[in-house]
């Protein structure tokens, strides 16, 4: 499958299709359902790397800043 999924399967978004999560398709990214842009695949390992990463980015500096 690649880097880009071009899946619509409502199956496969969850959260009203703000989350994309699907085991069979190994795309790190899929296409957003509505509008322009990509989101991430949270049934990959590097989709779900990349959102830990994202939260630490984010929660880091709140802690650090305590």
């Amino acid at each position: 499958a690649g880097i880009m999924s071009d899946d619509s399967t409502d199956d496969n978004w969850k959260l009203g299709g703000l989350i994309y999560y699907n085991k069979a398709d190994s795309a790190v990214f899929a296409q957003k359902r509505i509008g322009a842009g990509v989101t991430i695949n949270l049934a990959t390992a590097a989709g779900k790397l990349i959102v830990l990463a994202l939260m630490v980015l984010i929660i880091l500096p709140l802690i650090l800043l305590i």
